[in-house]
């Protein structure tokens, strides 16, 4: 799951994801800053893209994965086929393309009550100054969703 959150003064914004196995029992988690965001779906987009880079760096390529979103524009341009020519195309090319070398992957839309822990991830990267990164246990401020 991926939640990315603009702050219109400034354009400054945060992220958050969360990865959990197929159980439900929590793996790991990140939040984060992002600075000099040029809109909400850019936002989104960055945030989609921690949660590939997060897929990358921890499973193997012949496991299942669900990719989760609130975003229904990015679960949308991330299911997409062909190359994306927009102002954020190669930001969804690069994580279409590192979908696509997963065999199991699925990208779906989530309701924003469905994603409530990387809505807060993300509300905690808009004050951060630096990514916080959480292995093996979530937060406290997931503990009561996770």
């Amino acid at each position: 799951m991926s939640r990315g959150i603009l702050v219109v003064i400034g354009g400054n914004g945060g992220y958050g994801v969360v990865v959990r196995e197929h159980t439900g029992k929590f793996v790991v988690a990140i939040a984060g800053p992002i600075e000099s965001s040029v809109s909400a779906l850019h936002s989104e987009l960055i945030a989609a893209q921690c949660a590939v880079g997060l897929v990358k760096t921890f499973s193997s390529g012949d496991v299942k994965v669900q990719f989760e979103g609130d975003s229904s524009v990015v679960v949308v341009a991330m299911k997409g086929n062909g190359e994306n020519y927009s102002m954020c195309g190669s930001m969804i090319n690069d994580s279409r393309s590192f979908i696509t070398e997963l065999s199991n992957a699925v990208c779906s839309h989530v309701r924003r009550e469905g994603n409530l822990a990387t809505h807060r991830l993300a509300q905690m990267g808009i004050g951060g100054s630096q990514e916080v990164v959480w292995f093996k246990d979530p937060p406290n401020l997931l503990q009561d969703i996770i």
